[in-house]
């Protein structure tokens, strides 16, 4: 995993634009996120699991940053990345399974908040490609949990 992260890193300063990026960067976002997984439920070890975690949504920014770089972006590459990033949000600041919206969640109790302003701004991104109210709501439950309800009704 160290040096296909060294690879990428190197790719992204050596060649910022290439297309090799965006999928490269999500393959290492989702191996990570599936390590942090296996460091949480297998090894009890919460806090190297919250770290990967933290390195795994760093690079599906990437990998959807890169994506939306690309000479026709695709919807459908970048909303699932948004989505992981938005149930990393959730799980980082240890929302309850049963809190299904972000009404009586206080933004006060965010310890992460980076995932949804990640994920808010993909979504954004999308939207101006393709209109769509599934997304709309996305994007206010991000703001909604970030605590930003004006942008979250908007």
């Amino acid at each position: 995993m160290d040096d296909a992260i060294a690879l990428l890193e190197a790719l992204v300063k050596t060649n910022p634009d290439s297309k090799a990026i965006g999928p490269a960067a999500a393959i290492v976002a989702s191996a990570l996120d599936v390590r942090a997984g296996e460091l949480r439920d297998k090894e009890k070890k919460a806090r190297e699991a919250d770290e990967m975690q933290k390195k795994a949504a760093r690079y599906y920014a990437v990998a959807g940053r890169a994506y939306l770089k690309s000479e026709a972006p695709k919807v459908s590459e970048i909303e699932p990345i948004a989505k992981r990033l938005f149930a990393l949000g959730l799980d980082s600041n240890s929302v309850p399974e049963d809190q299904l919206s972000f009404v009586g969640w206080d933004p006060k109790k965010n310890a992460e908040s980076q995932q949804w302003a990640l994920a808010a701004e993909l979504y954004e991104a999308t939207l101006r490609l393709v209109p769509g109210y599934q997304m709309q709501v996305q994007l206010g439950r991000c703001y909604g949990y970030l605590g930003e309800y004006a942008k979250a009704a908007g």
